[in-house]
C-alpha cells in the first residue's frame, strides 16, 4: 500500500512539473478537503493548456463555460463530487465511451466509463465529495490515459 501511495505521489509531482502549474495553487488544492467547481475548472483547463497557470479559478471557469466544457449554471464555489470530476475530465479530454456515455453524456456514465478505463478506482463512490488529492489523482490518470490516444 505504501509503495502504491508513493508511486502515485511521485507521478503526480512529475505530471504537475510537466504542466508547470502555480505551486501555490497546487499546494492549496492538495490540502483542500473539498474542491470547488471553479478549482476543478482551473485544473482541467491548465492540464489541457487552455489557460495559463497564472489565471484565477474563476477565469478558468469562464473559459471552460465559453468552450462548452463547464456548466454555465453551476455554482463555481460549490464542492464537487467524483462523478462531477469524471464528467469534467471526460469533456476536457473528449473521452470516447460506451453506448450509454455516447448517448447521454451524463456524469453518471462518465464516472462509469472512467472506472472502466482504470482512471478512477473501482471502489470509488460517485457521490463522494472530492478532495484535492482525489482530483489531482484523477487528472493525472487522465493525462496518462487519454493524452496517449
Amino acid at each position: 500500500m505504501a509503495k502504491r501511495f508513493f508511486s502515485a505521489a511521485v507521478f503526480i509531482l512529475l505530471a504537475l512539473a510537466a504542466h508547470a502549474q502555480s505551486a501555490e495553487k497546487i499546494t492549496e488544492l492538495i490540502k483542500a478537503d473539498q474542491v470547488s467547481y471553479a478549482q476543478l475548472c482551473y485544473l482541467s483547463a491548465t492540464a489541457k493548456g487552455l489557460v495559463d497557470d497564472t489565471v484565477s479559478y474563476h477565469e478558468a471557469y469562464k473559459v471552460l463555460c465559453d468552450e462548452g466544457t463547464a456548466y454555465a449554471q453551476a455554482d463555481a464555489e460549490a464542492p464537487v463530487t467524483l462523478k462531477t470530476v469524471a464528467s469534467m475530465c471526460a469533456k476536457t479530454w473528449k473521452v470516447k465511451g460506451g453506448i450509454c456515455y455516447t448517448l447521454f453524456h451524463t456524469p453518471r456514465y462518465a464516472f462509469r466509463q472512467m472506472k472502466a478505463d482504470g482512471v478512477i478506482p473501482s471502489s470509488a463512490d460517485p457521490d463522494k465529495t472530492a478532495n484535492g488529492r482525489d482530483v489531482l489523482n484523477i487528472i493525472s490518470a487522465c493525462i496518462t490515459t487519454y493524452d496517449r490516444r
